[in-house]
């Protein structure tokens, strides 16, 4: 494998390598979400480079969420599981957009990782159990110490994966998973100048948020050239995503210990240990 303080430098077409420049680390997070990463990645002394591999879109059905603000206005669930930073921001604008607003989630008690219980503590919302590394089978091991389980509400993406649902249902649980966002593959002229930068060696590490992600990159890329990501260290924010880099036979660099931005910064860290040395150095 080339060594990543290499590849951090090397110019992708021709030119002086500099040594001193920062590792490059590639933040996939979509447009609007990207910010709070990169500021976090300059911080730390790495040079974010953000290029989203998805793109997401409200995508609710009115009638659906009406049923669901109703019953959550009646105290039907124990608990709301919020998957992700998405999962909570589109719950609450979709909540609004049909005129409950987030006080309809105030009966239930909520679980989510860490990460997403900063997003639900910043639009209003406290959450009663935040998980350090979020997982589907993490949720249901926490929920599993509750002595009687009703009716969870569990909203999600149009893709999102059904283990939660199914562990719960297959525990007798009635669960409401009604779909909020959808998302898709950024298109792939977009990513070009990434993919020739990763050929040419110029990148250190590429972050990833979800397995949507990965999928976003990986799909760009195409089978055949796919191997240009062995010479950088994948870091990704939970097990969930780290199995999908895995499912693309790619080796994962490092996980974040928990679900938020600030320990997915720490991996990246842990994943480039001469570099992170180097811009100790220059502190």
């Amino acid at each position: 494998m080339t060594s990543l303080p290499r590849m951090a430098t090397r110019q992708p077409t021709g030119g002086a390598a500099d040594p001193a420049a920062p590792p490059v680390v590639v933040n996939t997070r979509p447009t609007a979400e990207a910010s709070a990463l990169s500021r976090l990645l300059r911080e730390a002394g790495f040079e974010p480079l953000e290029r989203p591999t998805v793109t997401i879109a409200p995508s609710w059905s009115d009638a659906e969420l009406a049923a669901i603000a109703s019953r959550l206005r009646a105290g039907a669930y124990d608990w709301i599981v919020v998957s992700s930073r998405n999962a909570a921001g589109f719950l609450v604008e979709a909540l609004e957009a049909i005129g409950s607003g987030r006080e309809a989630l105030q009966p239930a008690r909520i679980l989510s990782g860490t990460g997403t219980a900063q997003t639900l503590a910043e639009l209003g919302v406290p959450v009663d159990c935040a998980l350090p590394r979020y997982s589907a089978q993490a949720a249901l091991d926490a929920l599993s110490a509750w002595p009687s389980l009703g009716r969870v509400l569990a909203p999600r993406a149009a893709e999102g994966r059904d283990e939660l649902v199914r562990g719960l249902a297959e525990r007798g649980v009635l669960v409401d998973a009604p779909v909020l966002y959808a998302t898709r593959p950024a298109d792939p002229t977009s990513l070009a100048e990434l993919i020739d930068r990763l050929r040419g060696g110029n990148i250190a590490a590429v972050t990833f948020c979800s397995p949507s992600a990965v999928h976003g990159l990986i799909d760009a890329i195409g089978p055949a050239e796919r191997g240009m990501l062995e010479g950088v260290s994948l870091v990704t924010l939970g097990g969930t995503t780290s199995d999908a880099v895995r499912a693309c036979a790619l080796r994962v660099a490092a996980t974040a210990e928990r679900t938020s931005l600030e320990a997915l910064v720490d991996a990246v860290r842990s994943a480039l240990p001469a570099s992170a040395s180097l811009i100790g150095s220059r502190a």
